[in-house]
């Protein structure tokens, strides 16, 4: 007895066999190590707040406040910074608050 064949749906396109290749192994460059070994993204991410604290200390006396926040913010995308790069969940803006929150001078 022959098998029967399934009939294909005409509006579905068949679909093909994926096929799995295997990836080689990552190699460590030398900008995710440390003298003390592997830099992890913890690391990268405190290096990354100390680099946006500079940048923001930089910025002249009066020109620190709670709204020249959302100005340095603009600064920074206008400029592409790889300073935004940082892990957050949310939005930029709001982690960069979380990382100026100890920098920023209170409203005259």
């Amino acid at each position: 007895m022959r098998p029967s064949r399934r009939r294909r749906c005409p509006s579905r396109p068949r679909q093909r066999a994926r096929s799995v290749r295997r990836q080689a192994p990552r190699r460590a460059t030398q900008s995710c190590w440390d003298e003390s070994g592997p830099l992890t993204s913890k690391h990268r991410t405190s290096e990354l707040e100390q680099q946006i604290i500079r940048k923001w200390l930089e910025r002249p006396e009066g020109f620190r406040s709670g709204p020249d926040v959302l100005a340095f913010y603009g600064e920074l995308m206008l400029q592409q910074s790889p300073l935004l790069g940082f892990p957050y969940p949310g939005d930029k803006y709001q982690g960069l608050l979380a990382i100026l929150r100890d920098h920023i001078e209170p409203d005259p």
